[in-house]
């Protein structure tokens, strides 16, 4: 991609959040990646990125591009609402699957 297109880009999606979510293994980190992936954004108002911190495993990297602050705002409180679920999942299962009696 050349600048150009990365300008148009930012100009097209001004507003932006960036979340970064440190979890106590690189494969927990890894199973939520892979969890968070599946919520898409519906539409075309909102980017969302989603990747592994390559300085730090254990952390889970989210950026948001929105068109406008409303749908940042509710893209990011969604993925707020779908991160506490997972981390629920997380107190309750260890990471072979079993319960933990939490």
């Amino acid at each position: 991609m050349s600048n150009k297109d990365n300008d148009q880009a930012t100009d097209a999606y001004p507003y932006a959040c960036d979340v970064k979510i440190a979890f106590p293994t690189a494969t927990t980190a890894d199973i939520a990646l892979k969890v968070m992936q599946v919520d898409e954004e519906i539409g075309n108002r909102v980017r969302k990125t989603l990747s592994i911190d390559a300085a730090d495993p254990k952390c889970l990297n989210v950026a948001f591009e929105a068109i406008d602050a409303k749908s940042l705002r509710v893209s990011v409180s969604s993925f707020y609402d779908f991160l506490v679920v997972s981390l629920k999942c997380f107190q309750e299962f260890d990471e072979e699957g079993t319960t933990t009696g939490a």
